[in-house]
């Protein structure tokens, strides 16, 4: 629950590969999982991530725009098509454009009320995007979630590294490694 001390951390790694709006999603994000983790609610959770968002921006527009169009009262996948026609850039191919990814993220972590299994099937419903959104909104809502909500089919799925970005990482068990960190983060 320390989402400026996350966000501090999120724009320095950011900076290196991006700016403006790049920044300012990893910010928002970051800030959104720190204060999703200390359990707080759906809407403080997006509005923390608002608060990262500078009101000129395209970002801010997108996000503002997608959570506008939520509405909880219609069938979940009504949404799909009204987002993706709203939010996803047509001109722009590129489906990593943090404005649109950052817009999607929140929307469906609202519709689906931060439920991870509901969340990450929806966000797979947006092709464009699917290298992406499916990622930050488990990311999001499993920061919200016990650890029983993650099927062990999935857990053993991601336990071992693969090592394809940094091969001495192959077999490494990415689970113990996330204990380990946990625990030096909890340390006084």
């Amino acid at each position: 629950g320390q989402p400026h001390a996350a966000a501090v951390l999120a724009k320095h790694e950011a900076q290196s590969t991006n700016s403006e709006d790049g920044v300012w999603a990893a910010q928002a994000m970051a800030a959104a999982v720190s204060v999703a983790c200390a359990g707080v609610q759906v809407e403080e959770v997006i509005s923390v991530a608002q608060s990262y968002l500078p009101r000129d921006s395209w970002i801010h527009r997108s996000v503002n725009e997608a959570l506008s169009m939520c509405e909880t009262n219609r069938p979940l996948l009504e949404n799909i098509p009204r987002l993706h026609e709203t939010v996803s850039n047509r001109v722009y191919s590129h489906g990593t454009a943090a404005p649109e990814t950052f817009a999607l993220t929140l929307a469906i972590f609202k519709l689906t009320q931060g439920n991870f299994e509901t969340a990450v099937f929806m966000a797979n419903g947006f092709a464009k995007n699917a290298d992406s959104v499916p990622a930050f909104v488990g990311a999001l809502c499993g920061a919200m979630s016990d650890e029983e909500n993650f099927f062990p089919a999935w857990q053993r799925g991601i336990q071992r590294l693969r090592g394809i970005c940094i091969p001495a990482l192959a077999g490494v068990d990415y689970l113990a490694l996330v204990e380990q960190l946990v625990m030096v983060i909890d340390e006084p």
